[in-house]
């Protein structure tokens, strides 16, 4: 079995050293070896990474969080991310002309969207200050 995962990530790398790595994706270095080696050393199993981890990868290295789920062989799951970031900008505007109009009261369905997008009730209205 390829690990083209592993090879993307060793390009992604390029010159710099895992411990490097470790310092901007916040990773350690011995997991980011393991992905790259797609072998784990204490079971010998294929090392696959979490979305959790392709999600801090799409984030600090500023890489299509679509292109590490069809690297890793996710493709159904990046279908599935394209809509949740679909429904996510949508909320966002959906939040951005609604703020104002929302100001001092909130309906439940505002609320929900609020803490689904993981927006306080400071950010969307300020911090209590009059505009």
């Amino acid at each position: 079995m390829t690990n083209s995962f592993g090879n993307y990530l060793t390009e992604l790398r390029g010159e710099r050293s895992l411990r490097e790595m470790e310092r901007i994706t916040g990773l350690s270095h011995t997991y980011l070896s393991t992905l790259e080696k797609g072998i784990d050393p204490r079971t010998d199993k294929e090392r696959l990474p979490s979305l959790e981890t392709l999600d801090t990868l799409s984030r600090t290295l500023k890489i299509d969080f679509a292109v590490l789920m069809e690297k890793v062989g996710f493709p159904q799951l990046q279908e599935k991310h394209n809509e949740n970031d679909q429904l996510r900008k949508a909320l966002e505007q959906v939040m951005e002309v609604e703020a104002p109009i929302m100001e001092g009261w909130e309906t439940t369905t505002y609320e929900i969207a609020r803490q689904a997008l993981g927006i306080s009730e400071n950010e969307c209205f300020g911090d209590g200050e009059e505009k």
